[in-house]
Protein backbone atom coordinates (compact mmCIF):
# COMPACT_ATOMS: atom_id res chain seq x y z
CA UNK A 1 0.00 0.00 0.00
CA UNK A 2 2.74 2.55 -0.08
CA UNK A 3 4.56 1.51 -3.13
CA UNK A 4 4.80 3.86 -5.94
CA UNK A 5 4.60 1.13 -8.73
CA UNK A 6 5.45 -2.63 -8.71
CA UNK A 7 7.16 -4.80 -11.48
CA UNK A 8 5.76 -8.22 -12.28
CA UNK A 9 8.08 -10.78 -14.04
CA UNK A 10 7.15 -11.59 -17.46
CA UNK A 11 4.24 -14.21 -18.86
CA UNK A 12 6.60 -16.08 -20.97
CA UNK A 13 10.45 -16.13 -21.31
CA UNK A 14 12.40 -13.65 -22.95
CA UNK A 15 9.60 -11.05 -22.72
CA UNK A 16 9.42 -7.64 -20.31
CA UNK A 17 7.97 -6.90 -17.02
CA UNK A 18 4.83 -5.65 -16.38
CA UNK A 19 4.91 -2.04 -14.35
CA UNK A 20 1.28 -1.92 -12.24
CA UNK A 21 0.59 1.99 -10.60
CA UNK A 22 -0.25 2.43 -7.77
CA UNK A 23 -4.05 3.68 -8.00
CA UNK A 24 -3.76 5.56 -4.80
CA UNK A 25 -2.36 8.92 -6.38
CA UNK A 26 -1.63 10.38 -2.81
CA UNK A 27 1.47 8.12 -2.98
CA UNK A 28 1.79 7.31 -6.77
CA UNK A 29 3.44 10.22 -9.51
CA UNK A 30 2.65 7.34 -11.99
CA UNK A 31 -0.19 9.10 -13.38
CA UNK A 32 -1.06 11.94 -11.83
CA UNK A 33 1.45 14.18 -9.94
CA UNK A 34 -1.18 16.94 -9.00
CA UNK A 35 -2.26 15.42 -5.75
CA UNK A 36 0.97 13.37 -4.62
CA UNK A 37 0.96 14.09 -0.58
CA UNK A 38 4.49 11.86 0.09
CA UNK A 39 6.40 11.71 1.85
CA UNK A 40 3.63 11.80 4.54
CA UNK A 41 1.43 8.79 3.27
CA UNK A 42 1.56 5.96 4.87
CA UNK A 43 -0.94 3.43 4.06
CA UNK A 44 -4.34 2.21 3.51
CA UNK A 45 -5.77 3.06 0.06
CA UNK A 46 -9.61 1.91 -0.78
CA UNK A 47 -11.58 3.50 -3.74
CA UNK A 48 -14.40 2.92 -5.49
CA UNK A 49 -14.98 4.32 -9.19
CA UNK A 50 -18.64 4.65 -8.51
CA UNK A 51 -19.31 6.08 -5.47
CA UNK A 52 -15.78 7.95 -5.70
CA UNK A 53 -15.33 6.86 -1.74
CA UNK A 54 -11.60 7.22 -0.24
CA UNK A 55 -9.65 5.38 2.57
CA UNK A 56 -6.02 6.40 3.27
CA UNK A 57 -3.32 7.42 6.15
CA UNK A 58 -1.12 9.88 6.17
CA UNK A 59 1.59 9.92 9.11
CA UNK A 60 3.63 13.16 10.04
CA UNK A 61 5.97 13.17 13.39
CA UNK A 62 4.36 11.32 16.15
CA UNK A 63 0.91 11.62 14.16
CA UNK A 64 -1.21 9.12 12.08
CA UNK A 65 -4.26 10.47 10.84
CA UNK A 66 -7.24 8.63 9.14
CA UNK A 67 -8.95 9.92 6.23
CA UNK A 68 -12.52 8.97 5.16
CA UNK A 69 -14.60 10.77 1.80
CA UNK A 70 -17.67 9.06 1.11
CA UNK A 71 -19.29 9.78 -2.06
CA UNK A 72 -17.58 13.10 -3.41
CA UNK A 73 -19.00 14.75 -6.35
CA UNK A 74 -17.48 15.39 -9.76
CA UNK A 75 -14.79 12.61 -9.53
CA UNK A 76 -13.67 13.37 -12.93
CA UNK A 77 -12.42 16.16 -11.58
CA UNK A 78 -10.23 14.45 -9.12
CA UNK A 79 -12.21 15.98 -6.07
CA UNK A 80 -11.79 12.95 -3.89
CA UNK A 81 -7.92 13.46 -3.55
CA UNK A 82 -8.72 17.50 -3.09
CA UNK A 83 -10.94 16.40 0.02
CA UNK A 84 -8.77 14.04 1.07
CA UNK A 85 -5.65 16.47 1.12
CA UNK A 86 -7.92 19.31 2.78
CA UNK A 87 -9.02 16.69 5.44
CA UNK A 88 -5.33 15.70 6.42
CA UNK A 89 -4.02 19.39 6.36
CA UNK A 90 -6.98 20.23 8.84
CA UNK A 91 -5.99 17.63 11.22
CA UNK A 92 -2.21 18.24 10.80
CA UNK A 93 -3.13 21.32 11.43
CA UNK A 94 -5.35 21.92 14.40
CA UNK A 95 -4.71 18.73 16.50
CA UNK A 96 -2.00 18.07 18.93
CA UNK A 97 -0.65 15.75 21.24
CA UNK A 98 -1.38 16.86 24.80
CA UNK A 99 -0.54 15.34 27.79
CA UNK A 100 -3.61 14.23 29.99
CA UNK A 101 -1.93 12.36 33.11
CA UNK A 102 1.53 11.61 34.24
CA UNK A 103 2.73 8.49 35.43
CA UNK A 104 2.07 7.82 39.28
CA UNK A 105 -0.63 10.90 39.25
CA UNK A 106 -2.40 9.96 43.03
CA UNK A 107 -6.08 9.77 41.57
CA UNK A 108 -7.44 7.55 44.81
CA UNK A 109 -8.18 5.55 47.96
CA UNK A 110 -9.74 2.72 49.28
CA UNK A 111 -10.28 0.57 51.59
CA UNK A 112 -8.26 -2.88 52.27
CA UNK A 113 -9.79 -5.43 54.50
CA UNK A 114 -7.88 -7.68 56.27
CA UNK A 115 -4.39 -6.15 56.03
CA UNK A 116 -2.11 -4.44 57.52
CA UNK A 117 -2.91 -1.29 56.19
CA UNK A 118 -6.61 0.27 55.88
CA UNK A 119 -6.13 1.89 52.92
CA UNK A 120 -4.32 1.67 49.71
CA UNK A 121 -3.28 4.56 47.31
CA UNK A 122 -4.13 4.40 43.39
CA UNK A 123 -1.58 5.69 41.04
CA UNK A 124 -2.26 6.05 37.20
CA UNK A 125 -0.10 3.17 35.89
CA UNK A 126 1.45 5.04 32.67
CA UNK A 127 1.58 8.64 31.35
CA UNK A 128 -1.16 8.98 28.79
CA UNK A 129 -1.18 11.64 25.97
CA UNK A 130 -4.32 12.33 23.43
CA UNK A 131 -4.88 14.26 20.05
CA UNK A 132 -6.37 17.04 20.64
CA UNK A 133 -7.54 20.50 19.20
CA UNK A 134 -4.67 23.41 19.38
CA UNK A 135 -7.28 25.65 21.53
CA UNK A 136 -7.31 22.65 24.01
CA UNK A 137 -8.90 24.07 27.65
CA UNK A 138 -7.66 21.53 30.50
CA UNK A 139 -10.40 23.07 32.60
CA UNK A 140 -13.14 21.36 30.13
CA UNK A 141 -11.04 17.81 30.70
CA UNK A 142 -13.22 15.32 32.52
CA UNK A 143 -12.36 12.08 34.37
CA UNK A 144 -14.47 9.31 35.18
CA UNK A 145 -12.92 6.88 38.15
CA UNK A 146 -14.02 3.20 38.22
CA UNK A 147 -12.81 1.52 41.07
CA UNK A 148 -14.40 -1.19 43.52
CA UNK A 149 -16.03 -0.08 47.44
CA UNK A 150 -13.23 -2.29 49.03
CA UNK A 151 -10.47 -4.83 48.48
CA UNK A 152 -8.84 -7.83 50.20
CA UNK A 153 -5.30 -8.29 51.20
CA UNK A 154 -2.95 -9.17 50.82
CA UNK A 155 -2.91 -6.55 47.30
CA UNK A 156 0.27 -6.33 45.97
CA UNK A 157 2.21 -3.08 44.50
CA UNK A 158 1.25 -2.36 40.85
CA UNK A 159 -1.65 -4.64 40.72
CA UNK A 160 -4.51 -2.88 38.78
CA UNK A 161 -7.28 -2.23 40.89
CA UNK A 162 -9.33 0.12 38.53
CA UNK A 163 -9.23 2.48 35.25
CA UNK A 164 -9.57 6.33 34.87
CA UNK A 165 -11.37 7.75 31.80
CA UNK A 166 -10.88 10.66 30.36
CA UNK A 167 -13.28 13.16 28.84
CA UNK A 168 -13.12 16.48 26.64
CA UNK A 169 -15.87 18.36 25.87
CA UNK A 170 -18.28 15.29 26.09
CA UNK A 171 -16.08 12.77 24.14
CA UNK A 172 -13.95 9.89 25.25
CA UNK A 173 -10.04 10.68 24.76
CA UNK A 174 -8.37 8.06 26.67
CA UNK A 175 -8.00 5.82 29.71
CA UNK A 176 -5.27 4.50 31.82
CA UNK A 177 -5.18 1.78 34.58
CA UNK A 178 -5.07 2.72 38.19
CA UNK A 179 -2.49 0.74 40.00
CA UNK A 180 -1.50 0.30 43.79
CA UNK A 181 0.90 2.63 44.66
CA UNK A 182 2.30 -0.02 47.65
CA UNK A 183 1.99 -3.58 48.75
CA UNK A 184 -0.67 -4.44 51.73
CA UNK A 185 -0.15 -7.49 53.57
CA UNK A 186 -2.78 -9.63 54.76
CA UNK A 187 -3.06 -9.72 58.87
CA UNK A 188 -4.91 -11.84 60.99
CA UNK A 189 -4.56 -9.27 63.61
CA UNK A 190 -5.50 -6.33 62.05
CA UNK A 191 -8.70 -7.95 60.48
CA UNK A 192 -9.71 -9.16 64.12
CA UNK A 193 -9.00 -5.78 65.72
CA UNK A 194 -11.18 -4.10 62.91
CA UNK A 195 -13.97 -6.58 63.55
CA UNK A 196 -13.44 -6.18 67.35
CA UNK A 197 -13.63 -2.39 67.05
CA UNK A 198 -16.52 -2.54 64.51
CA UNK A 199 -18.51 -4.33 66.57
CA UNK A 200 -17.97 -2.19 69.79
CA UNK A 201 -18.68 1.12 67.45
CA UNK A 202 -22.01 -0.58 66.83
CA UNK A 203 -22.51 -1.32 70.59
CA UNK A 204 -21.31 2.16 71.44
CA UNK A 205 -24.03 3.64 68.82
CA UNK A 206 -27.01 1.63 70.06
CA UNK A 207 -26.30 2.78 73.51
CA UNK A 208 -25.75 6.21 72.63
CA UNK A 209 -29.35 6.13 70.68
CA UNK A 210 -30.63 4.13 73.52
CA UNK A 211 -29.66 6.85 75.93
CA UNK A 212 -31.13 9.25 73.81
CA UNK A 213 -34.57 7.78 73.42
CA UNK A 214 -34.73 7.17 77.28
CA UNK A 215 -33.64 10.90 77.84
CA UNK A 216 -37.03 11.73 75.49
CA UNK A 217 -39.13 9.98 77.20
CA UNK A 218 -38.09 10.99 80.10
CA UNK A 219 -38.85 14.94 79.50
CA UNK A 220 -41.55 13.87 77.46
CA UNK A 221 -43.14 12.47 81.22
CA UNK A 222 -41.89 15.43 83.28
CA UNK A 223 -43.63 17.67 80.99
CA UNK A 224 -46.76 15.91 81.19
CA UNK A 225 -46.50 15.86 84.90
CA UNK A 226 -46.06 19.68 85.04
CA UNK A 227 -49.51 19.91 82.99
CA UNK A 228 -51.43 17.24 84.95
CA UNK A 229 -50.52 19.61 88.37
Amino acid sequence: VQQETFDLPPLKEGGENRTFSNRNHLISRYTYTTYVYSPTMDGIHSFSQDSASFIATAKRGNKQLLAIVVNSPDNQNMTVYKDMINLFEYGFGNFYYQSISQENDIIHQIPVLGGKSAHVTLVTEMTQSALLPVEYDSSKLEKKISVPESVWAPVEKGAVLGTISYFYEGKFVGSVNLVADQQVKFSIFATIERAILTRINSVFLFVVISVGVIILIFIYQSRKKREDR
